[in-house]
């Protein structure tokens, strides 16, 4: 249960104080829009990592924990902008939604190989 309260905590700040916030920024050259996907890859990519190392069998449920605020805020940011704001908010959608799976697959495969490596070594000095 706590680790699901974490799991949307993060995505609520993250949600509003990176996507959201970045959502509504003035950015008009490219190098600033790739540098906020960048910023968007990066938090929502730790907090997903950190998450699939700390509960690897719940890789749905916090995915879906983590990304759920963000595509909220943004899909209500797409209906009251109008289409103006559908192309970057749709996009800072789907990348919310890659980092926050993608690193929790990571983290939960990176446990998952340490623990088979462990086991192997206790299995070794066993023998």
């Amino acid at each position: 249960m706590i680790k699901r309260l974490i799991a949307l905590t993060a995505g609520l700040v993250l949600g509003f104080f990176v996507v959201l916030n970045l959502a509504f920024s003035d950015i008009f050259t490219w190098q600033d829009r790739l540098l906020s996907i960048l910023i968007i890859y990066l938090t929502y990519g730790l907090a997903g990592l950190f998450l699939g190392l700390w509960d690897p069998r719940s890789i749905l449920k916090n995915g879906l924990l983590l990304s759920l605020p963000a595509v909220a805020m943004l899909v209500v940011l797409m209906i009251s902008e109008g289409r103006g704001a559908l192309l970057w908010s749709g996009l800072y959608l789907l990348i919310t939604l890659d980092a926050a799976f993608a690193s929790l697959w990571a983290g939960s495969l990176i446990h998952r190989r340490s623990r088979e490596k462990k086991e192997q070594r206790t299995d070794g000095s066993r023998q």
